[in-house]
């Protein structure tokens, strides 16, 4: 018998360093999911862009909302106008918060190119919800909440329930901290 000494074998991990990913990466890989989930039916692929916009939501800046709404919408889209309308002074504010001297590549983010299905619509809308709310901006998202109502109103799709739900809960909660209740009764009942 051979008294082999047994080492033990440690694995030496490798730490794989990755480039941060831009906020508009990420934006248009979530759209790339909720495309995803809408073309196979698979509601698990919203609920992982809802797990992981918890921790990026922060992050979200009205310049890459507007990004996101340039190239997703066509040029001829209502709700484009409307978005874009939302969001500019926001855009004006970022840009005087942006250091001049910094470059600032638009990279477009994204290779493939995100159709404009309905999932992508109202997530884009939930998108604005979320971005103004986290600003505090209490009318501004109860304005807004009217657009997203009408355009929850003209899509009648299964895919949509849990998108639905969310942005339902952002119109609820905005109507809730204006202490508004009594008009957003009648539009529950779809």
């Amino acid at each position: 018998m051979s008294s082999e000494p047994i080492a033990k074998s440690k694995e030496v991990k490798e730490t794989v360093i990755k480039e941060p990913v831009s906020i508009d990466q990420k934006l248009n890989e979530f759209l790339s999911l909720i495309q995803k989930s809408a073309a196979d039916f698979d509601p698990r692929y919203i609920l992982k862009v809802f797990r992981e916009l918890t921790p990026v939501r922060r992050e979200i800046t009205a310049t890459s909302l507007k990004n996101i709404v340039e190239s997703t919408y066509p040029a001829d889209n209502l709700s484009k106008e409307y978005i874009l309308k939302t969001l500019s002074p926001f855009v004006a504010a970022d840009a005087d918060v942006m250091d001049t001297s910094e470059d600032v590549v638009s990279d477009g983010a994204s290779t493939e190119s995100i159709e404009l299905t309905p999932e992508v619509d109202i997530f884009i809308h939930l998108l604005i919800q979320i971005f103004l709310h986290d600003k505090k901006e209490t009318k501004k998202l109860d304005t807004f909440n009217g657009y997203a109502y009408r355009a929850l109103k003209s899509y009648n799709r299964r895919t949509l329930d849990y998108l639905q739900a969310k942005v339902w809960f952002y119109i609820f909660r905005a109507k809730e901290l204006l202490k508004d209740l009594i008009p957003i009764r009648a539009d529950l009942f779809l």
